[in-house]
C-alpha cells in the first residue's frame, strides 16, 4: 500500500496511534511525575511519532518499528530518549 493516502482511517493505524500515545504518557508519568501527562517534551515527541506515522509509507503493511528499513526518528532525538533512566528510557522502536 506504499504511495496510498495517509491517515488514521485503517484499524491497523488507528491502534498504532493508541499504542503510541499509551506508550508516551507512561513514560512521561514515570520519568516526569511532577508534570501534566504529556509534559511539552513528551507532547512534542507525541506529536512527531503521529506525524511519522501519517506519513509512513507502509500504512496497513506496517511492521514493527524495530523491524522497520525506515528510520523516523533522527540519531540525536534517539539519543536524547535513551539517555534517560534505564527502567523507562524510550527505544528507537516508537
Amino acid at each position: 500500500m506504499i504511495g496510498a493516502a495517509m491517515s488514521f482511517d485503517s484499524p491497523r493505524m488507528k491502534r498504532e496511534r493508541k499504542t503510541v500515545e499509551a506508550m508516551i504518557h507512561i513514560y512521561c508519568r514515570g520519568v516526569h511525575p511532577e508534570e501534566n501527562t504529556p509534559c511539552s517534551d513528551c507532547r512534542e515527541l507525541l506529536d512527531h511519532a503521529w506525524m511519522r506515522l501519517e506519513k509512513c509509507p507502509f500504512q496497513e503493511g506496517k511492521t514493527p518499528c524495530a523491524r522497520c528499513p525506515v528510520h523516523c526518528y533522527t540519531p540525536a532525538m534517539r539519543q536524547s530518549k535513551a539517555s534517560e533512566p534505564e527502567t523507562m528510557s524510550l527505544s528507537s522502536e516508537v
